[in-house]
């Protein structure tokens, strides 16, 4: 995927969201230059899973579900030196891609502001929990509370007693990543008419409050539409998950026409559904969807999740086996459109799949590399990027600009 060969990225990022913008722009061919330290590596590269559950930086599952194509070089940004370093970097980059917080590049003195007038057609993205303006600005961010905060959790359960469920993903990361990407290919497409770069503030929690427009609008005009509703929909039944055999293992069906019922009761073997006088309309299955959800616990329950999804499906009954992750690296379609990369990991894992990107241009799906291990591509930015001499980095090293 060559879409932006010839971009360089001096990625600043850590943890998820600052990650997740810079391997979009990997995956579309960007050449992006990871700016890492060993004495404070990055969050991710300290986390599990890790082969065999032992700590080892360079080979975090988690590290490389979102570093996976990158180069990595080590700079101390905490010595003059490094931070000298940092600045050349930038001056031979398009884009530099940031999410410490508030005010930390500009104590470094590697803020936008820094750059403007030294390279006008600098790309410059800022990307934090709160934005670079607003009274709450400053704050400390975390994925979950982001999640409390911009409103989605309380979208989330059934509303009957309990609080918005929580989930593995911090979706605030990876949404402010993907709108951070969008904005750079805006003012990519800007500089390429005007030669003039952006300065970008992406905020996470503004990225999640408009990924629910509906609930904001409809809080204003219906705001009893605004509630916890689990698996249900707001006019379909039944829609929402039923157990099937095995344990934990569940299907995903929802009907939208009557025609859909009766196809359901068909496969399930349930002319007693079919003919239920409860349950003949669809405004009928809905006002006693608590009921038919039960009925159809019970029918589904015995049944295996796979066959009764492919039964369904050829029935025209909109419906799926509700996966696991394991299930998706099995999973034919996926692998047919290549979606997984495929790479060497460890002498414990040999061999991990780690998700690609999700588009195909000219029918060719994107490639890529194994994450960088801690100040792996060293030699290329300072030797052959920068130019440095030997003894230059041999002095830098020793004065700790280079880790």
């Amino acid at each position: 995927m060559a879409l932006l060969r010839g971009l360089r990225v001096a990625d600043f990022t850590w943890a998820w969201a600052g990650p997740t913008l810079t391997l979009l722009l990997s995956d579309w061919g960007a050449e992006v230059i990871k700016i890492e330290s060993s004495h404070r590596v990055d969050i991710e590269r300290r986390l599990a899973p890790f082969p065999n559950g032992l700590l080892d930086i360079n080979r975090s599952g988690r590290f490389w579900g979102l570093n996976r194509g990158k180069l990595g070089c080590t700079v101390n940004l905490a010595t003059l030196q490094g931070r000298e370093l940092a600045k050349k970097i930038v001056l031979k980059s398009d884009v530099v891609v940031e999410n410490f917080s508030p005010g930390v590049m500009a104590r470094l003195g590697l803020d936008y502001g820094s750059f403007r007038s030294l390279k006008p057609d600098l790309v410059y993205v800022s990307l934090s929990g709160f934005g670079n303006s607003g009274p709450q600005s400053g704050r400390a961010a975390y994925g979950a509370h982001l999640a409390y905060e911009s409103g989605f959790f309380k979208l989330t359960g059934t509303g009957e007693g309990t609080d918005g469920v929580g989930i593995q993903v911090p979706y605030a990361d990876p949404a402010a990543g993907t709108a951070g990407c969008a904005a750079v290919l805006a003012a990519l497409r800007y500089r390429s008419r005007t030669g003039v770069g952006q300065y970008i503030d992406v905020a996470q929690l503004d990225t999640l409050v408009s990924l629910m427009p509906t609930s904001v609008v409809a809080s204003q005009v219906l705001p009893a539409w605004c509630r916890q509703r689990g698996n249900e929909h707001e006019g379909l039944a039944p829609h929402g998950c039923y157990p099937c055999q095995g344990q934990d293992e569940w299907i995903a069906i929802a009907v939208q026409t009557d025609e859909q019922w009766q196809a359901l009761a068909a496969a399930l073997d349930a002319p007693e559904l079919a003919d239920h006088a409860d349950f003949a309309t669809a405004a009928q299955r809905w006002a006693n969807r608590k009921a038919l959800d039960a009925l159809l616990a019970l029918r589904t329950r015995d049944k295996n999740r796979w066959q009764l999804a492919g039964a369904l499906q050829r029935a025209g009954v909109p419906a799926t086996g509700v996966y696991t992750s394991a299930d998706l690296l099995h999973d034919k379609h996926l692998r047919e459109r290549s979606f997984f990369a495929d790479m060497a990991f460890s002498p414990a894992v040999a061999q991990i799949s780690v998700p690609g990107m999700p588009a195909h241009v000219d029918g060719e799906a994107a490639k890529s590399l194994p994450a960088p291990d801690l100040g792996q591509h060293n030699e290329y930015v300072f030797r052959e990027l920068l130019g440095l001499s030997e003894q230059e980095i041999y002095l830098l090293s020793d004065a700790g600009g280079i880790e």
